[in-house]
């Protein structure tokens, strides 16, 4: 029998080692990308709802504004139609006593210059067709579209300069003196209630109370102002009239030394001819 010899041949290479380490490397960077890109998504998630949330309770607020607003449009609207209502009264109350006026064109008014015709304009408002004539005839002479303007021209038309020197809201002056008292001419504070009062306004016993208070205050200052200006307007008048009579004087000269030329010359003819 023949034997057969094992022979053990080693090889002469060295053994491959395995990449372990570089793949777990690897894994572990990808694993840490990942988490990373989560967090980002989440952090965006989180933002975009809170975004959302921001949105919602602009959205509300809106909503909420959006309800005030017509809340106050359907406010407005009733006191457009309010309005309307005091302005359709207020025109046909006018157009009456416009009206009544034009049946009586004769009426005329002269402003009140004393006391005793501020208290006899009292007295006489009792009357209620005295009363429409007048407020008609008022419509027609007060200028003004707001309240302020149409007062003010009501007050000019009706009493002098010289009589608001002498009263005041209350009748007492500041040095104890007594003087006329606007607040008890009832009949004349409701005129200006009347002729005050605009489709846009009206007008009430407090606004007529401030009014005349603000006018009697200073109204020896207006009253020496609009003589000041009267007279600088007369004395500037004056000159004018002056100066036009010097003008016609220097024209009647001119003609009368025309004349004198003239005659010279004829005479002059005269004489040759002779």
């Amino acid at each position: 029998n023949e034997q057969v010899s094992t022979i053990q041949i080693e090889s002469s290479a060295a053994p491959l080692p395995c990449p372990v380490r570089s793949v777990q490397d690897s894994d572990q960077s990808m694993l840490i990308a990942i988490k990373s890109l989560v967090e980002s998504l989440v952090g965006k998630n989180d933002t975009i709802a809170k975004r959302n949330d921001q949105i919602e309770q602009q959205n509300a607020q809106i909503f909420q504004q959006n309800c005030m607003i017509e809340l106050e449009n359907a406010a407005l609207v009733k006191k457009i139609d309010a309005m309307d209502s005091i302005f359709c009264s207020i025109n046909s109350q006018q157009f009456s006593a416009a009206k009544d006026y034009v049946a009586t064109p004769s009426f005329t008014f002269e402003p009140v210059k004393t006391i005793k015709q501020l208290i006899e304009l009292e007295r006489k408002l009792n009357d209620e067709s005295y009363r429409s004539e007048l407020v008609a005839w008022l419509i027609f002479n007060v200028v003004g579209k707001n309240s302020q303007k149409r007062m003010s021209s009501c007050l000019d038309v009706l009493f002098s300069r010289e009589l608001l020197i002498n009263c005041t809201w209350t009748g007492m002056n500041r040095d104890k003196t007594k003087k006329a008292a606007l607040r008890e001419q009832r009949n004349i504070l409701s005129l200006f209630k009347a002729i005050g009062t605009t489709p846009q306004q009206k007008v009430d016993d407090r606004r007529v109370t401030k009014f005349f208070i603000q006018k009697l205050k200073g109204a020896k200052e207006r009253f020496l102002v609009y003589k000041k200006i009267e007279k600088n307007h007369q004395k500037h008048k004056d000159g004018i009239t002056i100066i036009a009579a010097d003008s016609s004087n220097i024209v009647e000269q001119n003609d009368t030394e025309s004349v004198d030329d003239s005659e010279s010359e004829v005479t002059f003819e005269v004489e040759i001819l002779q």
